[in-house]
This record gives structure tokens, C-alpha cells and sequence, in this order.
């Protein structure tokens, strides 16, 4: 054993341990940060209710699809083959591209009665 001497005349010194806060852990590949919206912003509230608070209007495009029959299944094969091709050529979100067109779709051949 050790011997020491005056013992009584050590000091012990209170020591801060600082525990660091728990890093926040990255996200797996091919996930994204996703930043949202503060909504505390009154204006920015009312903007955000605007855009989800008109409902559709199942009715309407029901008249619109007994009215033009033909225009309908035309643009659901168009909506089809454009799905189908960017599927085959393995783009990324697919169906959006393809919703996408078949509003180009609507645009360029409706033509009302």
C-alpha cells in the first residue's frame, strides 16, 4: 500500500461534467430534411386554409364526363401510354409527370360545344 503523507491537507475540487446533448442522428439516404411552414403568421394561416378549404366538385365533372364522352376516354388512354412510357424510362414520379401532361392534354385538344 501507499503511504501518504498529511493526507488531510489534499483539497478535492468539485469538476463540472458537461454531457454533450444527444447528436441528432442524419437521416438514411434518399430522405430529405423537411423545412415546414410556421403558420404563426396570420396572413400565411388564411393562405394555407384557402388552399384546402374549397372542396371539389364531384358533380361537376361527372356533367363533364357524360357531356364528353369521347374526350374522357381519350384523355385516359393518353393519361395511360404517358404513365406507361415514364414507368418504362424509370422517371422519377411518374404519375405526377403524367397528371401533369394530361393537363397540357386538357388544354390543347378540349375544345367545348
Amino acid at each position: 500500500m501507499n503511504e501518504f503523507d498529511n493526507i488531510n491537507a489534499l483539497r478535492f475540487q468539485k469538476i463540472d461534467i458537461k454531457r454533450d446533448k444527444p447528436k441528432k442522428q442524419a437521416a438514411p439516404e434518399g430522405m430529405e430534411d423537411v423545412e415546414y411552414t410556421d403558420f404563426s403568421n396570420p396572413k400565411a394561416e388564411s393562405l394555407g386554409r384557402s388552399q384546402v378549404a374549397k372542396p371539389d366538385n364531384v358533380e361537376n365533372d361527372v356533367k363533364f364526363m357524360m357531356k364528353n364522352p369521347e374526350f374522357c376516354a381519350q384523355a385516359n388512354m393518353f393519361f395511360d401510354n404517358a404513365y406507361e412510357l415514364l414507368k418504362q424510362k424509370n422517371e422519377e414520379h411518374a404519375y405526377e409527370k403524367a397528371a401533369q401532361m394530361i393537363g397540357a392534354f386538357k388544354d390543347e385538344f378540349l375544345i367545348i360545344k
